[in-house]
């Protein structure tokens, strides 16, 4: 039977993720290209956010460089 110390590390914690799960692709950018489309098309960056599945903030990162690049 595992001691306290060994339940509490294993319980409820999900398993270590590796190699190539570990890459946050879903904070990526987008294609400049596409992303300018999508923030035209949906006018605000929460929407943009809904619609890539990313947090607020990531979205607002992405058209800040997008702005950068004179593409938004």
């Amino acid at each position: 039977m595992a001691n306290a110390d060994e339940r509490h590390q294993t319980e409820g914690n999900p398993p270590a993720i590796t190699g190539e799960e570990s890459r946050r692709s879903y904070r990526k950018m987008p294609n400049p290209d596409d992303l300018a489309g999508q923030y035209a098309r949906l006018g605000t960056v929460t929407a943009v956010a809904n619609h890539y599945g990313v947090p607020r903030h990531t979205a607002q990162g992405w058209v800040g460089r997008l702005r950068k690049l004179n593409k938004a």
